[in-house]
């Protein structure tokens, strides 16, 4: 396994779980139950993802944001964002991978380009965080 791709995997769970904690904040009515359960969700692959590693990836403290999230829409925004971002590095995860590391890597990205979409975000061949 691809130390370098697993560790920016890792990393940017990191990330999405700290975004999801600012999304489930802003998001009122439906939305909240998604962004706990995409919360939940993030959680466990970055657990997985960790139980693979043979390092230790630090989280952050913080992470910055491109824009504010202040209110219900800017959060959506976030979650298109974080998630797609995710594609991205599972899809690099995926192509340094084989066997079932592979095939988990590939249902991550479909997980978060299907969350992402659900949150707004227009389908997209390649995700671009």
């Amino acid at each position: 396994m691809t130390t370098s791709a697993i560790e920016a995997a890792i990393s940017g769970e990191d990330a999405c779980i700290y975004a999801y904690g600012v999304i489930g904040s802003q998001v009122r009515g439906a939305a909240k139950p998604r962004a706990r359960k995409a919360l939940a969700e993030h959680r466990a692959w970055r657990d997985r993802l960790q139980a693979q590693s043979t390092g230790i990836v630090a989280a952050s403290i913080a992470y910055d944001f491109p824009f504010p999230v202040e209110d219900p829409t800017s959060a959506k925004q976030l979650a298109v964002l974080v998630e797609n971002r995710m594609v991205g590095l599972y899809a690099d995860l995926a192509a340094s991978v084989e066997g079932q590391a592979r095939e988990d890597a590939v249902t991550a990205a479909m997980e978060c380009a299907t969350r992402a979409i659900a949150w707004g975000g227009l389908p997209q061949a390649f995700p671009q965080g």
